[in-house]
């Protein structure tokens, strides 16, 4: 099943929010509780989509669409200055986009072209901001699962070394510089840290899982949802402090995987 709820975590509790426009999945997330964009993404009506929508931490309301859609996407930055690239077509793309609102200068929103990723796939992780971001992980369709990190200055992806684990199906908190990488395929309790360009292993999960959702800071992280299995989602919210993750007691209201995850761990959306 595909829903339409939005939850919003205030640091001890999830709370239902506003009703999104179209039930989705694997599309990309980026901005802060109250202010966040969902870009792309599918569902069984019309498989994949190019629409995107803004959030004020009450309602959510249509956005210009993007120029090419896809699913199972990455997305950074703000809900005045964002980035998007690669995903699911299919079979997958290298196509970024970028998203600007000007408040000086009465100009309509608008997804324009960015730079093409080295290499093309889908289910990554993102973090950052649009003019200094990060990409990890992934996978092609069906292919090989690359490892590899790829930085975005605003205009052109470069590789940037490897993640030291599968980060396929993760999720990453962060910077382009200081974050943590927590879960993946398959249905691991792996997390992976950086700091500059090094990575090193991190705390592990104290549930297993892949397809998960995040946000936070490398010192500062919360990981929810998932899945734990091939079939079996989760609502288990975990906390990290970058050492160690420690079960929150409360629980997503919905049990879910192949969501979008943002803002801070003390406000965070799903």
């Amino acid at each position: 099943d595909y829903t339409t709820t939005t939850d919003e975590w205030n640091g001890t509790s999830w709370t239902e929010g506003g009703t999104m426009l179209a039930a989705t999945d694997g599309g990309a997330s980026m901005g802060i509780q109250t202010a966040g964009i969902i870009a792309g993404g599918g569902n069984p009506g019309t498989a994949i989509l190019n629409t995107s929508s803004k959030y004020n931490g009450t309602t959510w309301t249509a956005l210009p669409a993007i120029a090419t859609g896809r699913r199972h996407l990455p997305g950074a930055g703000t809900t005045t200055a964002a980035v998007i690239g690669g995903g699911e077509t299919p079979p997958y793309t290298t196509v970024t986009e970028e998203f600007n609102v000007s408040a000086n200068v009465i100009t309509g929103a608008s997804w324009a072209s960015g730079g093409a990723l080295n290499t093309g796939r889908m289910n990554v992780s993102m973090g950052g901001t649009q003019t200094d971001s990060i990409l990890i992980g992934g996978h092609l369709s069906a292919g090989p699962t690359p490892s590899g990190v790829e930085l975005y200055d605003g205009s052109t992806w470069t590789t940037s070394g490897t993640v030291p684990y599968s980060a396929d199906y993760s999720v990453y908190a962060g910077t382009s510089t200081l974050g943590v990488q927590m879960g993946g395929a398959p249905y691991a309790t792996t997390s992976a840290e950086l700091s500059g360009t090094s990575w090193t292993a991190g705390g592990s999960l104290n549930t297993g899982r892949s397809q998960l959702m995040g946000a936070g800071t490398q010192t500062a992280a919360v990981a929810f949802g998932g899945y734990t299995d091939a079939t079996t989602e989760t609502a288990v919210t975990e906390e990290y402090n970058g050492t160690a993750f420690t079960n929150n007691p409360n629980s997503m209201s919905l049990a879910r995987g192949r969501g979008a995850g943002f803002g801070i761990q003390t406000a965070a959306l799903c």
